[in-house]
């Protein structure tokens, strides 16, 4: 009984040192990219970072839009209305193209 015992204390320990080197084994061969973020475009990391900075940006130049030219503000909110209306229109027909 106790030869049994000792025998699976030492598969288990055995098991354990194996699964330390298998987990070593995978983080050499996951080699990290080190420009893996830096894969996205620059806009966009900068838009993630300053969230907050550039909506208040675009409200202060919507605003003093409003009081130059009242009609570019009609043009942005017509384009805006008018490619939501497209992807409306894309998700339908993906939707449609689906189900059939």
């Amino acid at each position: 009984m106790e030869e049994e015992l000792k025998e699976l204390q030492n598969l288990y320990e055995a098991i354990t040192d194996i699964r330390k080197k298998i987990k070593e084994l995978e983080k050499r061969i996951k080699v990290k990219d080190p420009n893996e973020e830096q894969k996205q475009p620059t806009h966009i990391t900068f838009y993630k970072n300053h969230k907050e900075l550039v909506l208040q940006r675009n409200k202060e130049y919507m605003e003093k839009l409003k009081e130059k030219d009242p009609e570019k503000i009609k043009e942005y909110s017509r384009k805006a209305y008018q490619k939501l209306k497209e992807k409306k229109l894309k998700i339908q027909q993906e939707n449609s193209v689906i189900i059939v």
